[in-house]
């Protein structure tokens, strides 16, 4: 029996060193563009600026009190009112108490 070596081949080393290098590099792609800043985008046309947005927002909020606050007419021919919530768990409250009884 001969005693022979065996060496891997040239080409064989080339394309491990290639599939290593390309792993490097497809590793330091994903970390740069996961922990690289990314600027903001761009406001479309239309979009609000963060003024505008707290001015609609102060609004919405003002008439969310006056719903939640003050007796409206929902139908005036049926004579259905919207109760203010504090007086609407008031009568619920009575009206539960007078079941148990």
């Amino acid at each position: 029996m001969s005693k022979l070596k065996s060496s891997p081949s040239c080409v064989c080393c080339f394309f491990s060193t290639l599939v290593i290098i390309a792993g490097f590099l497809a590793f330091g792609f994903i970390v740069c563009n996961q922990y690289s800043p990314t600027l903001p985008e761009a406001l479309h046309l239309g979009a609000k600026t963060p003024a505008e947005r707290a001015q609609l927002l102060s609004e919405v909020r003002s008439d969310q009190s006056k719903l939640t606050s003050e007796y409206t007419w929902i139908d005036e021919e049926k004579g259905t009112i919207h109760l203010p919530v504090d007086r609407a768990m008031e009568l619920t409250l009575k009206e539960l108490q007078s079941q148990e009884n």
